[in-house]
């Protein structure tokens, strides 16, 4: 589930700059300006009843501006707009919550939580290996 929110925000990242470089969990040296970052920080799994779970992925999305504090003020605008739904590969929607964000030394830290409600089912797939069948007719 971790791998299509990932895949999901990168198509929204495109969307706010296509020409940015998007990297997931670290920048490598060298990079130029402007790109993104996406980390995933303390994701978090509660399980609610029998097989369903609460799963939790708290996000922190930096972007390294070219231009400076204008930009990552648009950025910012950009990015409550396009992370405040995101759609999964399957079709699915999913609604980001505690959007927040930050200048710090004058890269913008975007912050946002996706919370999925999954059912983990173990299957077993060896129901019918072998089956007998007799019949006739009297």
């Amino acid at each position: 589930m971790l791998k299509k929110l990932i895949i999901a925000i990168n198509t929204a990242l495109e969307k706010v700059n296509s020409k940015a470089e998007i990297y997931i969990e670290e920048v490598p040296q060298g990079f130029k300006e402007p790109c993104f970052c996406v980390q995933v920080l303390n994701p978090d799994e509660k399980q609610l009843l029998g097989e369903r779970y609460l799963r939790t992925y708290n996000f922190c999305i930096q972007y390294f501006p070219k231009k400076g504090l204008w930009e990552n003020a648009e950025t910012a605008e950009l990015l409550h707009r396009i992370l405040n739904q995101i759609d999964l590969e399957n079709g699915d929607s999913v609604r980001g919550v505690n959007r927040r964000y930050e200048i710090v030394e004058k890269n913008l830290h975007y912050f946002v939580t996706y919370r999925l409600h999954v059912r983990d089912v173990d299957t077993d797939d060896n129901y019918m290996e072998e089956m007998l069948c007799k019949g006739g007719i009297k």
